[in-house]
């Protein structure tokens, strides 16, 4: 689960040659929940050479704005040893 968390803060001034006039200014707070799936997956092809991969969502939607995140992280892992191993991915 992840959470979004955000402060919003608007100032607005207005500028007429040297004087200043201070406009309105507005602020508030969200913190909401936001759906999350995920998924891993795990194949050994041999005792040397294996993959791994996971894959993800999220979403949010605030008012008038909304987004979403979709990932995937893979790799492939080659063992030399049992403790010594070179893995590539993204």
């Amino acid at each position: 689960m992840h959470a979004f968390d955000t402060d919003v803060s608007v100032d607005g001034r207005v500028f007429v040659g040297d004087n200043e006039m201070r406009g309105s200014s507005s602020s508030g707070e969200l913190l909401a929940p936001l759906p999350n799936i995920r998924g891993s997956a795990f194949y050994a092809f041999s005792d040397k050479l294996s993959t791994f991969a996971t894959l993800g969502w999220m979403s949010a939607n605030v008012g008038e704005w909304s987004g979403s995140f979709t990932y995937l992280h893979w790799r492939l892992h080659y063992a030399f040893s049992d403790r010594w191993g070179l893995a590539a991915g993204t």
